[in-house]
């Protein structure tokens, strides 16, 4: 079991998770505190009723100087899509209150397991992509539909 920070999914969030993998946030003081956050080795990301998008190792955070709200960076290391497995995700979660900016205990390898790996920190063989493959990655990467890829090789 790992600690896992619970972050609120917005669009912005995914395009800047799959552009430059990293999560900023604003946190209040009302919804927990920079000791309790920087405890936690994973982040998933959350959308409406608590259904994952995202799990990723977190490999720093950036945190702004001040009293009030704090400016909270997170970068990410290994990513993992769960956009198309909620039905296996569901039984990894279910006994947990996934809130936002809180801190669970989970086995977030079980959710690795289960995603779709975007990018890792540690050295994956992957065997060769197919078109379809390497067009849905990049859609992943840009943030756009796969049809809107065009995959061209010049020799």
């Amino acid at each position: 079991m790992k600690d896992v920070l619970t972050i609120n999914h917005t669009s912005e969030r995914s395009i800047d998770i799959r552009a430059r993998r990293e999560i900023s946030l604003n946190l209040d003081p009302s919804e927990g505190t920079v000791q309790d956050i920087t405890q936690a080795e994973h982040v998933l990301i959350v959308g409406d009723h608590g259904i994952p998008y995202w799990v990723a190792k977190i490999e720093h955070f950036s945190i702004s100087p001040g009293s009030n709200k704090k400016h909270i960076t997170i970068r990410l290391g290994k990513l993992v899509s769960l956009f198309e497995s909620f039905a296996q995700v569901s039984k990894h979660i279910q006994n947990h209150r996934l809130t936002h900016a809180k801190i669970t205990k989970m086995d977030v390898e079980a959710l690795f397991r289960v995603g779709t790996l975007i990018t890792a920190s540690e050295d994956v063989s992957f065997s060769a992509l197919t078109a379809n493959e390497a067009a849905t990655r990049l859609a992943w990467t840009y943030g756009v539909a796969a049809s809107q890829v065009e995959i061209s090789i010049k020799l």
